[in-house]
């Protein structure tokens, strides 16, 4: 499992994918660096622990992106795939 911690953000705040401050959950929280866009179809991506060096491909299309976003603003968690999830850092 590859779960994603992401750190809060209100509902009225204006923020990017980009800026979501984002942790891998099975990895002691390690920072989860985002490479979007470069080599990669339009609204899609890597995430990539930088401690452990895990890594899951995101996609606009399959709404994976969108699910993140989500809970950063709503707080709950989500399944992205059957080896992702988001929650929202505590």
């Amino acid at each position: 499992m590859f779960t994603i911690e992401v750190k809060k953000r209100e509902k009225d705040e204006k923020f990017s994918f980009e800026e979501l401050e984002m942790f891998h959950q099975e990895c002691c929280s390690g920072r989860i660096e985002q490479e979007i866009g470069s080599g990669f179809g339009f609204g899609e991506g890597i995430l990539t622990c930088k401690r452990c060096e895990e890594s899951r491909r995101v996609s606009v299309a399959q709404n994976m992106i969108s699910k993140i976003v989500q809970t950063a603003i709503v707080g709950q968690e989500r399944k992205i795939t059957e080896e992702v999830c988001v929650i929202q850092k505590t």
